[in-house]
């Protein structure tokens, strides 16, 4: 079977990749999924890999890892449990995080931004990445930092984390300022969207105003600011304005960028510790419940089961075995020394 044809029959469970896949060896990795000979194959480049790393002794260890990792992306594509992808992540990333001279390392970087897309507190790593000194000349990081803050819709810190790579002149710039330019086309279109919806908003406001106002008795006026029970409608009759000040303000104000008062002790810990633990072994975790939502309920002790042959009794032995309470065994918990056994 062609690896096109085995890609259309799994695309369902393939997880896609920031930087896309193989072809090629997308299809070899879903055919070592059923095909023993394929999978002993690809059982044996995964040592070749980490041979490398372990008898390496050269100037660049990290190229070694970062092959690696992109060889397990590529060859698990479903980044289940047998791929390790995380695990594999962290231990790299902790080996080169105190060596200074990967620090602007766009591979290394890269590996961060592979690790920090698996976490829940994405906005917070990469902040302690900037404080550490991590990437800070590299573009790589400021579009993946933007990218998390546009996902919540804050697209004032965003522009500013943008404009804080470019002002340092990240590489390559031609990247960051063509991404930060496509930026600001998207947020240019969704605001005229939402003037668009707003004028439209506005119009329906004039006619409730005129239309929808209570009853007045003979002799009382009708306020101009027809607000909170005079007017039925959600929207008001009329449009608060903003001053001219308060909106200086606002689009001058800049949003201030957390900094450590005492670096040395951000760099004596490591960034990972930040990382939750539940994050670290997902396959691990229960999601919690309550305690006594279990839909099957019986007894805490569960009753004997009787042979369906009769046991042999000595003539001479006093112990009644009939009023012993046979308990059955515990099936023991699978371990990993057994599941490598078996």
């Amino acid at each position: 079977m062609d690896p096109a044809t085995v890609i259309a029959l799994c695309k369902e469970n393939i997880q896609p990749l920031r930087y896309g896949r193989n072809a090629m060896q997308l299809g070899t990795a879903l055919r070592a999924q059923e095909d023993a000979d394929a999978q002993q194959l690809l059982l044996q480049e995964k040592q070749m890999y980490e041979d490398a790393i372990k008898t390496y002794e050269g100037e660049d260890p990290l190229e070694n890892w970062y092959e690696y990792i992109l060889w397990v992306e590529q060859s698990y594509p479903k980044n289940g449990h047998e791929s390790h992808i995380g695990k594999l992540l962290q231990q790299c990333l902790s080996i080169f995080e105190k060596d200074v001279k990967y620090h602007q390392d766009r591979r290394y970087i890269r590996l961060w931004i592979n690790y920090i897309s698996m976490q829940k507190n994405p906005l917070e790593l990469y902040q302690l990445l900037h404080n550490s000194g991590i990437g800070t000349r590299v573009a790589d990081i400021y579009r993946a930092w933007a990218f998390e803050l546009e996902q919540i819709e804050d697209d004032k810190r965003a522009d500013e984390v943008y404009l804080m790579g470019l002002s340092v002149h990240a590489e390559p710039y031609e990247e960051l300022s063509h991404a930060h330019q496509n930026f600001q086309f998207a947020v240019a279109r969704k605001t005229l969207g939402r003037i668009e919806e707003r004028n439209d908003a506005s119009l329906y406001e004039q006619r409730q105003a005129f239309s929808s106002l209570r009853a007045i008795r003979a002799g009382k006026r009708v306020g101009n600011i027809r607000t909170g029970h005079r007017v039925r409608d959600y929207y008001p009759g009329t449009i608060p304005q903003i001053s001219t000040s308060m909106q200086n303000t606002k689009s001058n104000s800049k949003i201030q960028i957390y900094q450590d008062d005492m670096p040395g002790e951000m760099k004596s810990s490591s960034i990972l510790d930040h990382v939750p633990i539940e994050d670290v072994h997902k396959e691990n975790t229960i999601k919690p419940g309550p305690w006594n939502s279990g839909s099957k309920r019986g007894p805490l002790i569960a009753p004997t089961i009787k042979a369906g042959f009769k046991i042999h009794e000595d003539q001479n032995d006093d112990i009644n075995m009939e009023k012993i309470k046979l308990f059955p065994n515990h099936v023991p918990f699978l371990t990993v020394a057994n599941v490598m056994k078996a």
